[in-house]
């Protein structure tokens, strides 16, 4: 308390502290102890709050009773990238929580229009009704929710670390949510990131933990060679389920009988988050959740392009292909140009690596062209990437495609 710190613009718009100007710090300077400043407990509900250790966050731990939260998972699930439940914003969302008409997001698949159309945003003194419009138009948007495709529901469950690109990749292997909660694939994900970390824990080979004597030495080599053998069996497995593929470079030194390599194998998605969306189903909130979803007849199918009438070869081009975008297109909206991706069969990641394979750079691209530059990732314009697309080449004004309809709320 009393410091001063050097903040940089993190990403788009996040600040972001920098370090500590350690020289202008009072001598009475103390500590801030967030845990105390609040008595241990969440100032909404009142709930324990708990350090989250993998971040910096505090987290309330009445997840299913805070009203807090509450508000936030309705507005999360109605983004535009997940259930796009237009005329939900901040203010509608709080609302439908405080006045009870809801309890939590999935209430609203039951609320009808005329109880949403008298629901008062204002105050007793002041009173703003929503309207019937708006109520109707809510409800319209709520009944085409319920035939969105599983990608959309799984960013909607707001898994941890489980975002755009994941649920759309998950949503590829898997028929639909029911299977998904009960994936034998994502379980071997996360079982194979666990065998990962067991191999790096005893290898004999770690230069700052050196076995301490000859027999420890032939224990963590024996322990080594089988959970090599461990992973070389469910990385195969998952590679001929198609959810993994073998690293290039593994796979070269096999063919040059260089046996002695550990197996590399990377999945569609990181044991973390397979980790992370194989508990929650298993949590009390997952099967609350299926449960209510079961009840109200919602069975969100899978994304994949594989093996439906009327898809074309060339509609799968990107077949194994990564792309990342940057800066604004002027034809389309980022989520469109995502779409149109995914739907010729690639993925969409949201950094530049040595495994991008196209950069697809609008206007006011920042560091991320830079580091595609940097990494000779091909680069394509949005002309030379409406043609990858096979789209005309004329570009509507980014008014009429970018600028999102006013909130009237």
């Amino acid at each position: 308390i009393g410091d001063t710190v050097i903040i940089r613009k993190a990403g788009m718009v996040i600040p972001e502290v920098v370090e500590v100007v350690k020289s202008k710090r009072p001598v009475d300077a103390k500590e801030f102890d967030l845990s105390g400043s609040v008595g241990g407990k969440c100032p909404v509900c009142g709930g324990l709050i708990a350090r989250d250790p993998k971040f910096v966050a505090w987290r309330c731990q009445n997840i299913a009773g805070c009203p807090a939260q509450s508000v936030r998972r309705v507005q999360f699930m109605a983004q535009r990238n997940a259930l796009d439940i237009e005329g939900i914003g901040s203010v509608v969302a709080e609302k439908l929580i405080e006045s009870g008409l809801i309890k939590e997001w999935l209430d609203l698949f039951e609320v009808t229009a005329g109880q949403l159309g008298v629901l008062n945003l204002g105050t007793k003194e002041e009173p703003r009704i929503f309207g019937g419009k708006n109520a109707t138009r809510v409800c319209e948007a709520v009944k085409r929710a319920r035939s969105f495709p599983l990608s959309r529901w799984l960013l909607a469950l707001g898994i941890e670390e489980a975002g755009e690109t994941i649920s759309f990749e998950v949503a590829k292997f898997h028929k639909d949510l029911e299977q998904v909660a009960s994936s034998p694939l994502l379980d071997g994900i996360a079982r194979l990131g666990i065998l990962y970390d067991d191999l790096a824990a005893v290898s004999p080979f770690k230069r700052d933990d050196k076995p301490k004597n000859d027999e420890e030495r032939a224990e963590r080599r024996q322990r080594f060679e089988s959970l090599k053998e461990k992973i070389l069996i469910l990385g195969e497995e998952l590679e001929r389920q198609g959810v993994a593929k073998r690293n290039q470079k593994w796979a070269r030194r096999v063919e040059e009988k260089r046996t002695k390599a550990v197996p590399e194998f990377l999945p569609a998605v990181g044991p973390k988050v397979a980790k992370n969306i194989v508990e929650y189903f298993r949590s009390e909130a997952g099967h609350h959740v299926l449960a209510r979803l079961r009840k109200l007849g919602i069975n969100p199918a899978g994304d994949s392009q594989q093996g439906k009438k009327g898809v074309a070869s060339a509609d799968l081009a990107f077949g194994g292909k990564t792309f990342v975008l940057t800066g604004s297109l002027k034809s389309m909206t980022r989520d469109k140009a995502a779409e149109e991706i995914r739907a010729r069969g690639g993925s969409v990641a949201g950094s530049v690596s040595k495994n991008t394979d196209f950069l697809v750079a609008g206007e006011e691209a920042g560091s991320k062209l830079e580091k595609a530059t940097e990494l000779g990732v091909p680069i394509r314009d949005e002309k030379s990437f409406r043609e990858m697309l096979g789209l005309t080449p004329e570009v509507v004004p980014a008014k009429a495609l970018n600028e999102e309809q006013p909130n009237l709320l």
